[in-house]
């Protein structure tokens, strides 16, 4: 498992405050889910990325819930940095490995995104 700063260097777009994901306009992170990262410690997503599993179940009142929404911001904030990076002008398959996703994902992503 990575540390938080490896995380950090290696996806630096996960390291936006916890707080960031709350705006009541936009919510990606529920209070709860919120409370209960700050109240253990986490502070920026990559911190949340790099923790075992486990250290996150081990939360009290961090359920099922949580943890999904905390993946799913995670994905998220990983395909909005690599269609970014594409239309910065890089490539597909470069942008797809700096976000660490697969770039038959990106490509589908990029597609819906033009259809859309």
């Amino acid at each position: 498992m990575r540390s938080a700063e490896d995380t950090r260097q290696a996806a630096p777009w996960l390291s936006r405050p916890l707080a960031s994901y709350t705006h009541a306009a936009n919510p990606m992170l529920s209070r709860r889910a919120y409370r209960c990262l700050t109240a253990a410690g986490y502070r920026t997503l990559a911190d949340v990325a790099a923790a075992d599993p486990a250290d996150l179940a081990a939360i009290p009142g961090f359920g099922a819930i949580c943890r999904g929404e905390v993946k799913r911001l995670i994905r998220e904030t990983r395909y909005a940095h690599a269609l970014a990076l594409m239309q910065k002008g890089v490539t597909q398959k470069a942008a797809a490995a700096a976000a660490g996703i697969h770039p038959e994902t990106l490509r589908v992503l990029a597609k819906a995104r033009k259809a859309g």
